[in-house]
């Protein structure tokens, strides 16, 4: 018998927890103050939850029934990962303790725990030989030995795009555990890719199925797995295809896992793929459904890609990401109708979320926090339960989290609560691109104690339930947004806040105010364009240091087409801008608030826009049709 390589595997069990934070506000519009988040009636079940995932044990293994042994096993090692849970304060209590350690480091086992046959890990046998590969023959005939294989559309598609010379095809049906072994067993050199093909079929490997160097796993679409482990720990490899109704553990380097379905996965530590300490993974075009925990759980330094695929219907979040982890989203991935959250990024973590849509989770859509970053480009977060997007601060010894929002994105339609939610000291939210936040139950954006918000792209906030904007004893930079139909005010700003500059924004079509400033420091009110005529005023001031000054609606009489004067009422003191075609007229706002322009005669159908401007050059405007 040639060199044998005994693939080693390490048996990884990490539960996600997803981060149960839900928010509920209360808006008072009588007096004024912004909506206030705070943690809904939900989060105590939600952590109640999580903990009872977490009480389970720290190393969770598939039963090995077969009789095999192996000899030549020397790895006297396997590594176990416990069920983090974001819902505790203290980090270092989110994994279980050993009997070894109070850390949550990885735990270390014994020769004997690692290889015993309760540990179904998949055993090869000394005994059984296979005959030597033998170069390609024909187009979709290749003989490895006195396997011959006859490759279906996958199979053909892996080979060609990487110029795969050494295949097994699998014969058997059902349990094919051993034959599996064996081929893994008879590679010579591991430099080198190799294929094992599943045809179309359905398959049984009890324990694991390990995935070694350069080893690729291909199988036919309507091929089907039941009670397998795919624990990728080699470098380099590849799984492509077939529905997998077991987890996939990678702990590899630059593996990757292409148009797989995986789903159905139980138990406490169901997640459908785990990716562990510092490793790198991605993860293409695959369905990753129904599973118990996570869709993904990313943990430890590991990093995964996942484009164009679909997770939805996962007991925890779609995707989790702990410690120091990171992951990166887009080719039109979609997260629906996971039961946490979408997306949470905790524990000094970080994600890059592109053209993406995550719509109905359970809690959030997205959860970033505790020293964590995200950014987002191009993508929806809709119809979420309770927050859309929230940036919060779980553990109080971490430090602050941020969100970027560049390119254009929707944020739409949550259930119960916020659009987004900043909440926490330091804790911030950037918008940059040409963000929409719309239809949510209450605020649009709403900035909590100790939140920061830097709004200086073109966003549309618009048609919320409750404010576009407030801020409480927050800190703010609010530019170029336009801010419409809400049903309490446009922006209301509350609690000693800090605005460094409010500037540029378009402001209509709200129903309490346009502008609120209340109890707070407001710089460089300045430009800003009000015509909200529901509301009690455009821009209200009350016990604020700013530039800022009320500045009341402004109304005109009728115009008709013989007319030579535009009349009505507007803010004392402020000027008159009226145009109409390509001329513009000016006056002045007298003491008692009213204005008369001269203008020369209209032609019916004419649009007249009628500006009050202040000092600083915010306008209330109105347009009227000429009679």
């Amino acid at each position: 018998m040639k060199n044998k390589f005994l693939t080693l595997m390490l048996a990884f069990t990490v539960t996600m927890s997803g981060i149960p934070f839900a928010g509920t506000v209360q808006a008072d519009a009588s007096e004024f103050t912004a909506t206030e988040n705070t943690i809904n009636d939900t989060t105590s079940a939600v952590i109640a939850d999580a903990e009872s995932d977490n009480e389970t044990s720290d190393n969770t293994v598939v039963s090995d029934d077969s009789t095999d042994t192996d000899e030549s096993a020397t790895d006297d090692s396997t590594i176990s990962e416990a069920s983090p849970d974001l819902a505790d304060a203290d980090p270092e209590e989110a994994v279980p303790e050993t009997p070894d350690t109070d850390s949550d480091e990885t735990t270390i086992e014994t020769e004997e725990e690692a290889f015993s046959d309760d540990a179904g890990i998949a055993i090869e046998s000394e005994d059984e030989e296979l005959p030597e590969a033998e170069e390609e023959t024909e187009d979709t005939d290749i003989a490895a030995g006195e396997n011959t294989v006859s490759l279906g559309a996958n199979g053909q598609k892996i080979r060609d795009t990487y110029g795969i010379k050494t295949i097994y095809q699998v014969q058997g049906k059902g349990n094919v555990r051993s034959e599996v072994n064996g081929y893994i067993n008879n590679r010579d050199d591991l430099s080198t890719p190799t294929m094992i093909y599943f045809p179309a079929g359905s398959y049984t490997m009890s324990g694991q199925l390990r995935v070694g160097e350069n080893l690729y796993i291909v199988a036919e679409n309507n091929s089907t797995f039941t009670g397998t482990t795919v624990n990728m720990s080699g470098s380099d490899s590849l799984v492509y295809g077939g529905v997998w109704n077991g987890n996939f553990h990678i702990a590899g380097t630059s593996n990757r896992v292409e148009n797989c379905t995986i789903q159905n996965v139980t138990g406490n530590n169901g997640h459908g793929v785990g990716v562990y300490n510092t490793q790198t993974a991605t993860v293409t075009n695959c369905k990753i459904l129904n599973n118990a925990v996570c869709g993904i759980s990313v943990y430890g330094g590991a990093h995964v890609n996942v484009y164009g695929c679909n997770i939805s219907g996962n007991g925890h979040n779609g995707i989790g990401v702990r410690k120091n982890a990171s992951v990166t989203t887009g080719r039109n991935c979609v997260f629906d109708s996971n039961k946490y959250d979408g997306i949470a990024v905790a524990d000094k973590s970080r994600a890059v979320i592109n053209d993406t849509v995550i719509s109905r989770s359970g809690y959030m859509g997205v959860t970033v926090c505790d020293s964590s970053q995200a950014t987002i480009s191009g993508s929806t977060i809709t119809g979420s339960k309770s927050i859309n997007l929230v940036v919060v601060t779980n553990d109080k010894s971490s430090g602050p989290s941020t969100v970027t929002m560049n390119g254009k994105n929707t944020i739409s339609s949550s259930k119960e609560s916020q659009g987004i939610s900043v909440t926490g000291k330091g804790n911030t939210l950037v918008i940059t691109g040409s963000t929409t936040v719309s239809g949510n139950a209450k605020n649009g954006i709403c900035v909590n104690p100790g939140g920061i918000l830097k709004l200086t792209g073109t966003a549309a906030i618009t048609g919320n339930k409750a404010h576009g904007i407030t801020l409480e004893t927050a800190t703010a930079i609010i530019k170029n947004a336009t801010v419409k139909n809400n049903k309490l005010s446009g922006i209301m700003v509350s609690k000693k806040s800090k605005v460094s500059e409010l500037s540029n924004n378009t402001v209509t079509g709200n129903k309490q105010f346009g502008i609120a400033l209340l109890n707070s420091t407001v710089k460089k009110v300045k430009k800003n364009k009000l015509s909200n005529p529901s509301a009690s005023s455009e821009i209200m001031v009350s016990k604020c240091k700013t530039n800022a000054k009320n500045l009341s609606r402004i109304s005109a009489k009728k115009v008709r087409s013989s007319s030579r004067k535009v009349t009505g009422k507007a803010q004392r003191k402020t000027s008159i801008i009226i145009t109409g075609g390509k001329k513009t007229y000016k006056g002045k706002v007298s003491a008692n608030g009213k204005y008369s322009v001269r203008i020369a005669k209209q032609k019916k159908g004419t649009r007249l826009r009628i500006a009050a401007r202040d000092k600083n050059k915010n306008e209330a405007f109105t347009t009227i049709k000429v009679k």
